[in-house]
């Protein structure tokens, strides 16, 4: 009696219909990692809002300066402004913009070092409203701000008192805000640059996102189609 002669498939070969499921099967891993892609790419098209709002904040201490403003209101200004400041500075995106980073903090040592000027003029009475040249205090500005040791007709701060070898506090603090005033313009500077930078790349970024959905939604169609044959060609 003859036997029927069956066919035995060969290890590592499998049916049509397996074959055609594991081309879908590789086709929905790629599906899944251009997807991820897309999830990682997504949020990095927001530009980091902190750093705009630590330059707003100091330009905002800035504006009430040149207006004219109080001892008191000035130490309130300057704790709005180290807040924002701080925000900026302690996130990824400081690490990220080193050069902004390092011109912030100077703006703000200018304007910290005024409120320690302007806390000695207000603690020390009348003898407060000068410092010494020879003094502690007094070697540290000439060397921090050098032009102070011009005469005060000459835009310094040092007093015209022929008796007196010291700065008059009340040249010294708008000579101080002139320096903090000029490295905010370089800050401002920095930060319009990389915004500039930012928007070119962001526009960049939005269209291969628009292709990488593109490749998602063919290679999806495709993995439905090997997956569902029938169905497909029934639809047609």
């Amino acid at each position: 009696m003859a036997q029927a002669a069956s066919r035995r498939i060969p290890e590592g070969e499998g049916t049509e219909g397996e074959e055609i499921e594991k081309k879908g099967d590789r086709r929905m891993k790629k599906w899944m990692v251009l997807f991820f892609i897309l999830l990682i790419c997504v949020p990095t098209l927001t530009h980091a809002q902190s750093e705009k709002d630590a330059v707003l904040a100091l330009k905002k201490l800035q504006a009430k300066i040149q207006e004219g403003i109080s001892y008191m209101d000035y130490r309130n200004a300057l704790g709005e402004a180290k807040f924002p400041l701080n925000i900026f500075l302690e996130s990824k995106d400081a690490q990220k913009y080193p050069e902004l980073s390092i011109s912030l903090k100077k703006v703000m040592g200018h304007y910290e070092y005024a409120g320690f000027i302007w806390d000695g003029k207000i603690s020390g009475g009348v003898l407060g409203s000068y410092i010494g040249v020879n003094s502690d205090v007094g070697k540290e500005i000439g060397q921090l701000y050098p032009n102070a040791r011009k005469d005060t007709k000459e835009g310094g701060a040092l007093t015209d008192l022929p008796t007196l070898n010291a700065y008059d506090i009340d040249s010294l603090l708008p000579l101080i805000w002139k320096e903090a005033s000029m490295e905010l313009d370089n800050a401002t500077k920095l930060h319009e640059n990389l915004e500039e930078k930012s928007s070119e790349e962001t526009a960049t970024l939005k269209k291969e996102i628009g292709e990488l959905k593109k490749e998602v939604a063919r290679l999806k169609e495709e993995n439905d189609r090997l997956k569902n044959p029938q169905k497909v060609k029934k639809g047609n």
